[in-house]
């Protein structure tokens, strides 16, 4: 074949982590990070194909991949995005979604647990549709003033607090959700409106730090088999929990949110969703790491 000269520098765009395929909700939405996806910055970005534009609409808000999913909808879009660098270098990427119905969703009393001071919610969220789920959504809209979420895992494009979880979420089963919220006023529960959907996974990103020994027990929190870990901290720093089933090294799950150090000593309970992908208790056994990350300079 012909001889291909291909730019290469420091900036030139690669695909760093693979979007893979999911499911999402009919009438919800999913935002997609490009800088996530490919390496490198001062990007232009642009949907190149889209297969089936009646079901999913797509549109970038500056670096953000927006995906719009048509409200009773149901099917299958494939949406193939390029990215480019100033010298008109690209690569692509394609994104396959399922789009289904949405699950459903009771939600318990918000009520003060006087173990951890805060007060926290059961969801109980029901997926509904035949397909398989890989990650569900909450979202926390008209949260009372002066209240936080404190297991958020980020927010939507409208500044609400969400929670995204990630592991396996079989058809015609359910899960219960734990969401727990900080008030200084601990007299007085806050009030929220619960939302859900299922939802694309972000992509799994490289976590990098230090590991070191860890203390762990049984604990009850509620009716809940749970495991208590205890580790030594420095104050303000951040520190990533990680999971598996073995100790096999390749398949560590990354517990969310990040725990940032309020004391030199950190206490953290896994209960199961949203914070880990199920309960410990209801897996043969469950190992732990945890890693210091790396301050930026």
């Amino acid at each position: 074949s012909n001889t291909v000269e291909v730019p290469v520098s420091d900036n030139t765009p690669y695909i760093q982590y693979e979007r893979t395929n999911g499911v999402a909700s009919a009438g919800s939405s999913d935002v997609i990070d490009m800088t996530k996806l490919f390496h490198g910055t001062g990007k232009s970005y642009s949907v190149v194909a889209n297969s089936n534009p009646g079901l999913v609409t797509p549109s970038f808000a500056g670096t953000d991949l927006v995906l719009d999913y048509a409200a009773g909808g149901s099917g299958t879009a494939s949406i193939t995005v390029r990215v480019t660098d100033p010298s008109g270098f690209w690569v692509e990427t394609t994104v396959t979604v399922a789009v289904a119905s949405a699950p459903t969703l009771e939600a318990g009393p918000i009520a003060l647990n006087r173990q951890n001071g805060l007060f926290e919610q059961s969801v109980t969220v029901s997926n509904t549709s035949p397909l398989t789920a890989r990650a569900v959504t909450l979202t926390v809209r008209n949260l009372s003033a002066g209240a936080t979420l404190n297991n958020a895992t980020g927010v939507d494009e409208h500044g609400n607090a969400e929670i995204q979880w990630a592991g396996a979420f079989a058809p015609n089963s359910s899960m219960v959700f734990t969401l727990q919220y900080y008030t200084k006023n601990r007299s007085v529960a806050p009030t929220s409106t619960v939302e859900v959907s299922l939802s694309l996974e972000d992509p799994v990103t490289l976590i990098r730090g230090s590991k070191f020994s860890i203390n762990g027990k049984p604990v009850t929190v509620g009716t809940t088999q749970s495991f208590l870990i205890e580790f030594t901290a420095v104050p303000g720093r951040t520190y990533h929990i990680q999971y598996n089933e073995t100790l096999d090294g390749k398949t560590w799950k990354t517990a969310q949110p990040p725990v940032v150090a309020p004391a030199n000593r950190i206490q953290w309970i896994d209960s199961g969703p949203p914070g880990t992908e199920s309960a410990p208790g209801s897996v043969p056994s469950r190992f732990y790491q945890v890693i210091e990350a790396v301050r930026e300079r």
